[in-house]
C-alpha cells in the first residue's frame, strides 16, 4: 500500500471552493479538541460528569515566509467560513476573526498566525 506525506495546509472559501490558498511552509498547526463540562458532587458524596454539547475545536496556525498574495488572501477572508485541510487529512469548517501578520522591513516575505474556531457547516453537493 502506498502512502503520501503532505506538509501543506489548504484554506478554501466556503462561499466559493475554487477560491483557495495553500501554505506549504507551515511551522505549527495545533488542533485542540476539548469538551466543556464539569464534575458535580451530589448528596452522599457521589460525583457525576456533566457535559455540554457542541464544543468546537480550536486550531492555531503559524505560517512563516508568506508572499504578498498569501497575505492578501488571508486578510480578505477574515470573518468568513473557510474549509481547512491539513497534512493529516483532517477537514474542518472554521472561521477566524483576526489575522496577525508580521512583516519585516526590507524582507519580501511575512509571517502570519491565525486562530480558527470550528463552525457548523453543511456542504451542498
Amino acid at each position: 500500500m502506498a502512502s503520501i506525506l503532505l506538509d501543506t495546509v489548504w484554506l478554501n472559501a466556503a462561499s466559493d471552493p475554487s477560491d483557495y490558498a495553500s501554505f506549504p511552509l507551515m511551522s505549527a498547526l495545533a488542533v485542540a479538541t476539548s469538551q466543556s463540562g464539569e464534575v458535580r458532587q451530589y448528596a452522599g458524596g457521589r460525583t457525576r460528569l456533566v457535559l455540554k454539547a457542541g464544543t468546537p475545536r480550536n486550531i492555531s496556525l503559524d505560517l512563516p515566509e508568506l508572499d504578498r498574495t498569501q497575505v492578501t488572501w488571508l486578510e480578505s477572508h477574515v470573518g468568513q467560513i473557510v474549509l481547512v485541510r491539513d497534512d493529516r487529512g483532517r477537514k474542518i469548517w472554521a472561521a477566524y476573526i483576526t489575522a496577525g501578520v508580521d512583516e519585516t522591513q526590507g524582507d519580501t516575505t511575512a509571517s502570519a498566525g491565525i486562530s480558527l474556531t470550528e463552525v457548523s457547516f453543511t456542504e451542498v453537493v
